[in-house]
């Protein structure tokens, strides 16, 4: 009796290992709505005829992409996960209350311990300041926003495990300790109208808002914008009617279902467009976007896939609007059209990034007066002068004791001339002093001189000597 177990066991066990194969041959396969790509077959032979010697880590990643019934296989097993052990097995994905799904890269923002110091506060003031006075200067308005995760509107549908401290974190805090105006508050403004309506504004299986989210968010972007150009700008969304329909599928839940989730619910407003694109269009999150409609006014749209909702919503509202998914930041797109006002959104996980991506900003020439300064001590300075994209990038690093911990603002005397730079957090040397600056004047790299670098931090300023 036990040879009897053993074998129908052992042929159990090779039955499961041998269906995948038969599957392949058969050309039988599971449906599937990821929207990542796939791996291709590996070549062993390369065009040029040489041997490709990472043949079987290809392979490996072509038979884990590729095998029959893998997204039946994937979605079962995260089924199973969910009902058993009340977890994804997903590290991406986190397992809320009520069947709600938060994306994982969220937690540090959840439970601040990510939190700003002071002193990248004062850092991420000066990148704003720089944009916005460039912008000043060439009659532009600004406007910045953040758009919160999830799971800081909604922390109750999130596992208890976590302790929510969404009141003490990076976005809670920007309200506090920026002084650049043009900042649009929409966590207060998103968490206020969860709590006052019963319509959901975050997809309940998504990363990202629903339609209604995004039209309140439209609505504050579009009163603001109004009050900067001192003229009433249209939103036919606000009187619209409207429908909901099933048929959202959720990016965290393809994430664990990929052979077809249990679809979200989206909410559609009776809006014909009067607006369009430029070009064809592949999806919303193709990198550029250009709209033309009936509105007023020209818009450049520094943003991330949350505007994807936005796209069609703000369009309407203004005569053109270029939406950039571009890192990083590129003013050069200014030269391309008559624009009237700049808006950057991004979203709650990913506001570090401000401080370490410094946008691609023509610097300008320092008109206050110039700082007395002590010396910085024998602290190695670094320059590095490059072409990029038809500027020149000018990459800077200072390593001293003096500054190391509170630095916010850098002056940077170039050729006689005094610029201030965009301070930069770096992520692999993040106790180095750390700037970037961009120069259009048309010389070469190596013909920059710079003798000088001012340094402001908490106990003065301090200089250093460079060429």
């Amino acid at each position: 009796m036990k040879r009897l177990v053993k074998i129908i066991f052992i042929a159990l066990v090779l039955l499961l290992c041998s269906t995948p194969l038969a599957l392949t041959v058969i050309g039988i396969d599971s449906p599937s709505v990821e929207k990542k790509s796939q791996a291709s077959a590996p070549r062993m032979i390369l065009a040029d005829g040489s041997l490709n010697e990472s043949f079987t880590r290809d392979l490996d990643l072509y038979i884990a992409d590729n095998f029959p019934m893998r997204t039946l296989l994937i979605s079962a097993w995260h089924f199973l996960n969910t009902r058993i052990l009340g977890q994804t097995g997903n590290d991406q994905v986190i397992l809320g209350r009520d069947g709600w799904l938060f994306y994982a890269p969220t937690i540090a923002a959840y439970t601040a311990s990510d939190r700003f110091s002071q002193t990248e506060y004062d850092r991420l003031d000066t990148i704003l300041r720089l944009q916005r006075d460039y912008l000043a200067s060439r009659g532009i308005s600004f406007i910045y926003t953040v758009v919160p995760n999830k799971n800081s509107v909604y922390p109750e549908k999130m596992p208890i495990r976590y302790e929510n401290l969404t009141d003490d974190n990076n976005l809670a805090g920007l309200h506090k300790h920026l002084q650049t105006p043009g900042y649009l508050d929409l966590h207060s403004l998103l968490t206020r109208s969860a709590t006052q309506q019963e319509a959901l504004l975050y997809h309940q299986t998504d990363s990202h808002w629903n339609n209604s989210g995004a039209l309140i968010a439209l609505s504050a972007l579009l009163n603001q914008a109004s009050q900067q150009l001192g003229n009433p700008l249209a939103n036919p969304y606000l009187k619209a009617a409207s429908h909901e329909v099933a048929d959202w599928s959720g990016d965290l839940a393809v994430m664990l279902y990929p052979v077809g989730p249990r679809p979200d619910r989206q909410q559609y407003y009776d809006v014909d467009p009067g607006y369009r694109y430029t070009r064809p269009l592949r999806s919303l999150e193709d990198l550029s976007i250009i709209t033309r409609g009936s509105g007023q006014g020209s818009v450049l749209m520094f943003r991330d896939s949350f505007a994807n909702a936005l796209i069609p919503m703000l369009s309407e509202s203004f005569a053109e609007v270029t939406y950039s998914r571009a890192v990083p930041y590129d003013y050069v797109l200014l030269d391309k059209t008559d624009t009237d006002l700049v808006i950057l959104e991004i979203v709650e996980r990913n506001l570090p990034d401000w401080l370490t991506n410094p946008p691609r900003l023509p610097a300008v020439e320092y008109s206050g007066d110039l700082p007395s300064a002590q010396p910085g001590g024998t602290g190695k300075i670094s320059i590095d002068r490059q072409e990029e994209a038809g500027w020149i990038k000018i990459n800077g690093k200072i390593a001293d004791s003096t500054v190391l911990s509170n630095w916010h603002q850098l002056l940077i005397n170039i050729d006689g001339k005094i610029y201030e730079a965009l301070p930069v957090t770096d992520r692999d040397q993040p106790d180095l002093v750390s700037f970037t600056l961009y120069l259009t004047n048309g010389s070469q790299p190596d013909t920059v001189s710079i003798s000088e670098v001012l340094v402001s931090t908490d106990h003065g300023w301090f200089s250093f000597d460079s060429d």
